[in-house]
């Protein structure tokens, strides 16, 4: 099934994004909804993702700013804290997006705070 289908059956017609497979999966942005398969039945259907049954629909009265900033302040305090990139990287990515928003930092230090998370996901010990 692809996300635009889902959004299709299950939203208010005004979604901007759906973050699938809970707050550790992946967010997919409006212009990928029809490209975008998820889906388990038996076996991967296709490039699918897997949804681990957790599916939100963010419309557009959402903040993704205020999603994404929930999200690191979770993982700040619930990292068990084992690996480095880890357990300073979230701090780091919390603290990045703030400066941001509060114009200390200007919107290309985005894509070192992207790079950043890439760097996490490589090297630390839950992927």
């Amino acid at each position: 099934m692809s996300v635009q289908k889902f959004v299709e059956d299950f939203g208010d017609g005004d979604a901007k994004a759906v973050q699938v497979g809970g707050a550790s999966g992946f967010c997919v942005p409006r212009k990928k909804f029809e490209k975008t398969m998820i889906g388990y039945q038996g076996k991967l259907t296709g490039v699918s993702l897997p949804t681990g049954g957790s599916m939100m629909i963010f419309n557009s009265s959402r903040s993704m700013y205020n999603v994404l900033h929930n999200y690191l302040d979770f993982f700040v305090e619930e990292s068990c804290g084992q690996c480095t990139p880890c357990r300073v990287g979230t701090q780091q990515l919390l603290l990045g997006i703030e400066a941001v928003k509060k114009g200390e930092r200007s919107s290309e230090y985005l894509n070192r705070l992207l790079e950043l998370a890439e760097n996490m996901r490589v090297t630390a010990k839950c992927g």
